[in-house]
């Protein structure tokens, strides 16, 4: 797979990111994408944490967000300390895992500090702040924030049904979102007035495709697999076609 470099980060099309000067993989959503059974992707989400350890072999894997704890019934609890544990018991051994999340029930938190993984509500280290959440307003330009909600994701093309839509890592000032590993996340669009200014990088099958700041994209109308395009590209484009020929 080929991943896309941004200075000390790696984003990687399995849907993580590799921060080279701390030695990290950070994903986003793997707590819900244990809970996701057979049938929903299981054993996608675990192929590729398994990939992605082997590949980058980090001393330190960082995993955003547990879900929220606001009403969570008693089934809720124990899905999210059964998906801590068996998390805790695949990859403990591999890199030592720091769980973010900031509205953690204290049963689960007691449970992933049992299984020996560190818990955080936020997590303050080197040049980067890692938190799950969408305080998009507070942000501390001293760091690089790196973010595990809202799952954004880009339509690719019309088709029939609406074109197929991407995971994305949104990148804006001072802060990058990582998408969420779960398979069953449901996806933000990037197409928001507000993340105008915000770079897209879609997830491809083997790569990340930079497309450019959101508000200069646009589906190409007509084709079905197409990606967004900028206006800047669709213009170069264009200027190409009408200049004549060299003959």
């Amino acid at each position: 797979m080929s991943g896309l470099r941004l200075g000390d980060m790696i984003l990687d099309p399995r849907r993580a990111m590799h921060v080279s000067s701390l030695r990290a993989l950070v994903c986003s959503g793997l707590v819900e994408g244990m809970q996701s059974g057979i049938a929903s992707g299981l054993k996608g989400v675990i192929k590729r944490i398994d990939s992605l350890l082997e590949d980058y072999q980090p001393d330190f894997f960082i995993v955003l967000g547990a879900g929220s704890s606001t009403h969570s019934s008693p089934a809720a609890v124990a899905a999210k300390i059964s998906a801590i544990s068996c998390l805790s018991r695949r990859w403990s051994g591999s890199a030592k895992i720091q769980l973010v999340s900031r509205n953690l029930e204290p049963e689960v938190r007691a449970a992933a500090e049992n299984a020996g993984c560190e818990v955080h509500g936020e997590l303050v280290w080197g040049a980067y702040r890692f938190t799950d959440g969408n305080e998009e307003s507070q942000l501390e330009l001293q760091f690089m924030t790196v973010a595990g909600s809202p799952n954004y994701g880009v339509r690719t093309g019309i088709g029939p049904f609406g074109g197929r839509k991407l995971p994305a890592f949104l990148k804006g000032v001072g802060r990058i979102t990582v998408p969420s590993c779960d398979p069953r996340a449901l996806m933000t669009s990037v197409f928001k007035r507000r993340l105008e200014r915000c770079d897209v990088f879609a997830v491809g099958h083997q790569r990340v495709l930079p497309l450019g700041k959101a508000g200069e994209l646009k589906s190409l109308k007509g084709i079905a697999r197409g990606l967004p395009i900028s206006k800047a590209t669709l213009a170069a484009r264009k200027r190409a076609q009408a200049a004549p020929s060299a003959d």
